[in-house]
């Protein structure tokens, strides 16, 4: 399960990688439509990609904590596992984003 975790952070990670792409690439059209683009790839990246953290996070914990004694401990095994296959999904996207993700939108656009 938590292989299949690691892939779903790498897309989720790329997902959010691309939605500040957009935004950093459509902000001069909204800027001459007298508007701007500022916040939408945290709203189309970020929300899916906090949503896939969580939904891994709840599934994870409901398969650590069946049969343990002590519950907390399979809920710790579980936020270990969402934090690593996250981290392995940040590592490669920064490799495929040449290490700018967190670096990108319309604030961090470059002129």
């Amino acid at each position: 399960m938590s292989v299949v975790g690691v892939i779903v952070m790498i897309v989720g990670w790329n997902w959010f990688g691309l939605a500040h792409e957009e935004e950093m690439t459509e902000q001069p059209k909204a800027v001459s439509a007298g508007s701007t683009m500022a916040g939408w790839g945290a709203v189309v990246g970020g929300v899916p990609l906090v949503a896939a953290h969580m939904v891994g996070l709840v599934l994870l914990a409901i398969v650590a904590v069946r049969g343990r004694v002590r519950r907390w401990t399979g809920f710790v095994y579980a936020v270990l596992a969402v934090a690593l296959a996250s981290g392995v999904g940040i590592a490669v996207a920064q490799v495929l984003w040449a290490g700018e993700l967190f670096m990108m939108g319309v604030d961090g656009a470059r002129p």
